[in-house]
């Protein structure tokens, strides 16, 4: 097997990520905030990858999307207007993650994404306060699956995920929160069985697992949008109830669009979505 690998100024580089990542006829403000976060977060990889690795990003969502050599002047303008600015704190580019909607609530990077020391900083710590996309209908989500299939695929997530408690689970009664950070998000569910015996694991790593490719079983949709969730048994089937899409961390797409439609500036939604960041 082998890699295709485009080298890319990253100036020329970010309007295929902007078309890829936000609706066209959204907000300038929004661009140019989604713009600064794609720019830190790209020269971030690059940084932590340029001797260990054979390329920085990926085109899609296990980096960010990037659809090539685009057309769209709003993306065009917001890289030309945000030009080489990134987010930094103490001197240090922050790898400014976002997703689509975070529910209303903030995932910190710590507990989303995982505990390196590089995610444990003020920025990526998440904002204080409710959300503006709690007031989009597009913020909730409800998902059927049958019940059989979500514990097989959980099983077989055990050995490729390296979590043993994975194995143990034989059936599935609900799936309730258990802890959650200092804005309200979970990040610790409980899968309880018909018993109503526990088995707890990180909410990051159960979202990882329902969603995941195993070929001896049917593919995995409807998808299961985010760890923010809770689950019940009905019939043969889990309900799943959630609020958000992605991992919750760093800019809100959804939510930067509201604010920028009540006439927030780029600067204000970065420094809500992005606390003690500084602009550079």
């Amino acid at each position: 097997s082998f890699d295709v690998v485009a080298h890319i100024p990253i100036e020329q580089y970010l309007p295929g990520v902007l078309a890829g990542e936000l609706f066209a006829h959204w907000h300038l403000a929004t661009f140019i905030a989604q713009a600064i976060a794609a720019r830190s977060y790209a020269t971030a990889q690059h940084l932590e990858r340029v001797h260990t690795s054979h390329f920085d990003v990926e085109d899609g969502p296990s980096s960010q999307m990037y659809l090539g050599d685009v057309t769209l002047d709003v993306a065009h303008r917001a890289v030309n207007e945000s030009s080489g600015m990134i987010l930094s704190w103490k001197g240090s580019i922050i790898p400014a993650y976002y997703s689509a909607c975070c529910g209303g609530s903030a995932a910190t990077a710590s507990d989303a994404i995982s505990d390196a020391i590089a995610h444990n900083i003020p920025p990526l710590q998440g904002h204080a306060g409710e959300d503006i996309c709690k007031s989009l209908d597009i913020h909730k989500w409800s998902v059927s699956r049958p019940s059989r299939t979500v514990r097989r695929r959980i099983n077989a997530c055990a050995t490729t995920m390296q979590i043993p408690e994975f194995s143990s689970i034989r059936t599935i009664r609900s799936i309730e929160p258990t802890k959650t950070n200092a804005h309200g998000r979970p990040i610790q569910l409980a899968i309880y069985d018909r018993k109503k015996h526990p088995t707890e694991v990180r909410a990051r790593d159960l979202v990882r697992a329902v969603n995941a490719i195993i070929p001896s079983l049917p593919n995995p949709t409807p998808m299961i949008w985010s760890s923010n969730l809770v689950a019940t048994k009905e019939g043969l089937n889990v309900q799943f109830a959630g609020t958000g899409m992605g991992h919750g961390v760093g800019l809100c797409q959804y939510g930067a669009q509201e604010l920028a439609g009540k006439g927030e500036s780029w600067e204000d939604i970065l420094t809500w979505y992005y606390p003690s960041a500084t602009i550079s």
